[in-house]
């Protein structure tokens, strides 16, 4: 998180792309933009448990990191909505 924080001046999250794009409008006073979503697709993979477990287990400082960074996102689309 110290790196985020030193080395970034803004970061997004894929899921919340859109309200990503607005905070960091925001913050860097840009002018919204309208774009179109392209490659869209729809995988719907199935994963056994156990590889599920392991994929948690080796990725687990990821997910750390990713839970602390959609959580810090979440307080701030609501400070900017």
């Amino acid at each position: 998180m110290r790196n985020i924080s030193s080395h970034f001046s803004g970061i997004g999250l894929v899921e919340y792309f859109d309200e990503s794009i607005n905070l960091l409008s925001k913050k860097f006073g840009w002018t919204p933009t309208q774009y179109d979503k392209l490659n869209v697709k729809n995988i719907d993979v199935e994963i056994s448990s156990e590889l599920n477990e392991l994929i948690l287990s080796i990725n687990k400082n990821d997910l750390f990191l990713y839970e602390k960074i959609k959580t810090q996102l979440l307080a701030d689309f609501k400070k900017v909505t």
